[in-house]
């Protein structure tokens, strides 16, 4: 099926404090686009994706900490918007910052209430308010979630009581856990649409909170409360151990859940959270770079007990844990099961696997695939026990091991976004999915200066000749030949007219 429309014709519903107000139409109920993620005619637009934290995202939204505390912190239906975007009930709210309650949060909500019942997570869209390639990221934010633990995501029905709904509400902001009835997903449209965040705000929906707050943070990161603003210092409490369920899982910089390291600042730009192991900084991610960590997918595991009819493993010890189906996951991303460790091995069952590679699946839905069925799509690398007889190029300037440099999203869709001009038009997400596709294996392609990513991020790669030339990597120009700059004279500007100018951008973030 064609998906043509990139909006469906639904009558608008007004929102207001995040509250879906009457309209002449009503409610779509389910998923107007159940089988998108499916579909081998749909290619999605890739995302845009900005270079900021999610904090940022989320503040952005509200027009400012200081909107966000004024206008935004209460809503007119009583809910207490925590955190930036944690939503709370009135006695959730009195429970976690009561005066008489203390503070008592926790990573994964510890009353049973919380949780979704049979594991399953009702949705439902307002259609109007999205298009079709933000549903489908929306979709395939809940598809990650889904493929990684027990929990089903289904479209809602008339029956069900318990419901998300994925809105155009006020700012960025999910409920805490199952609390009950419709709870929206507010995903304002001026802001808050990246694959990121949705996987943020459906983990708050799942049960969780955030990662910069657990009893354990002391021992990885440290607040620098002299840089927060006097209002927002409350939101870097710290959790209680008394209240908390952490199921014996540690913090992670990498965790979806984790603000970034100037959340909350005073002035916008001062460093709020400061890593004690300071190369791990680059851990606590920009919005495109987050997706859910192995500590985000062991703690909903376990929070919802996806191994309960599994027998135990004594092979799989901490800080592995036992899946859904029973297999061994370790935190470099190996599953195994009774094979010798280290084999490359399909999750679900080899014919299954086989047949699903066969019609095209490793091209049609390569994040699931290449998880699930990882010896099927032929995605083992080098050192893993397969049937391939790939043979490498055995030049020390040969191109990659197969395995190594591929299309994230299968070579189908990225071959067909390289056609159409992705790799220049929308290079950061390219690079990272679509690495073969936009010719970026070869092994000799490198950066030539420690400035180039951030050169790159800055968009120099379009604007000068010097950072093309020398950053191919982080500009994504493998195998382009070299630009010439001039000055307007017509005259080779020299390299040390280029630094010059770089250097002063660099500090200023401006030309001359």
């Amino acid at each position: 099926m064609m998906w043509v429309l990139k909006m469906v014709a639904v009558a608008v519903a007004v929102t207001w404090g995040g509250e879906v107000q009457a309209s002449p139409a009503p409610l779509l109920t389910g998923d107007p686009y159940e089988d998108i993620l499916s579909d081998p005619n749909f290619r999605p637009t890739p995302e845009k994706q900005p270079n900021i934290t999610i904090d940022k995202m989320i503040t952005s939204a509200y027009g400012g900490l200081f909107s966000y505390m004024s206008d935004n912190f209460l809503e007119m239906g009583g809910d207490v918007i925590t955190e930036l975007d944690l939503v709370l009930k009135q006695e959730q709210y009195m429970q976690m910052y009561g005066i008489n309650h203390g503070r008592s949060k926790r990573k994964a909500t510890r009353p049973l209430v919380f949780r979704w019942t049979d594991k399953t997570i009702p949705y439902e869209f307002i259609a109007s308010h999205f298009s079709v390639d933000e549903i489908y990221y929306i979709k395939a934010a809940m598809a990650r979630w889904q493929e990684t633990t027990c929990l089903k995501f289904r479209p809602a029905t008339r029956a069900d009581k318990n419901r998300i709904r994925f809105q155009n509400g006020r700012g960025c902001n999910s409920h805490l856990g199952m609390t009950g009835g419709t709870q929206p997903i507010n995903l304002e449209a001026r802001g808050c649409r990246y694959s990121g965040l949705y996987l943020h705000e459906v983990g708050h929906a799942i049960g969780l909170v955030h990662e910069h707050q657990l009893p354990d943070r002391d021992q990885y990161i440290y607040v620098i409360y002299d840089n927060v603003a006097p209002s927002m210092r409350v939101w870097f409490n710290k959790y209680s151990t008394k209240d908390v369920n952490q199921y014996g899982v540690p913090y992670e910089y990498s965790s979806v859940m984790h603000y970034g390291v100037t959340a909350f600042s005073k002035d916008g730009s001062a460093q709020t959270i400061r890593a004690r192991d300071r190369s791990k900084e680059k851990e606590i991610g920009r919005v495109y770079l987050k997706g859910l960590s192995f500590s985000d997918i062991k703690v909903v595991n376990k929070m919802y007990d996806c191994n309960k009819h599994c027998a135990k493993d004594d092979n799989c010890k901490e800080p592995a844990y036992l899946d859904k189906k029973c297999k061994c996951v370790r935190p470099d991303g190996d599953i195994t099961t009774t094979t010798k460790p280290g084999s490359c091995t399909n999750v679900w069952d080899d014919g299954q696997c086989d047949g699903w590679s066969q019609s095209g699946e490793c091209d049609k839905n390569p994040l699931w695939m290449k998880e699930n069925c990882k010896k099927s799509c032929k995605v083992c690398n080098d050192g893993d026990d397969d049937d391939d007889d790939d043979d490498d190029d055995g030049d020390d300037g040969g191109k990659k091991p197969d395995g190594v440099c591929k299309n994230v999203w299968g070579d189908l869709s990225c071959d067909g976004w390289a056609k159409s001009g992705e790799c220049d038009a929308n290079a950061i997400w390219m690079k990272e999915n679509c690495k073969k596709a936009c010719k970026g294996c070869d092994a000799r392609c490198t950066d030539n200066h420690l400035s180039c990513k951030s050169w790159a991020s800055s968009g120099y790669c379009d604007t000068n000749w010097y950072t093309r030339d020398n950053c191919k990597q982080s500009c994504n120009t493998c195998g382009r030949a070299n630009t010439e700059a001039q000055n307007n004279d017509g005259t080779n500007a020299t390299m040390s007219q280029l630094m010059t100018i770089l250097v002063v951008v660099t500090i200023t973030g401006s030309y001359l």
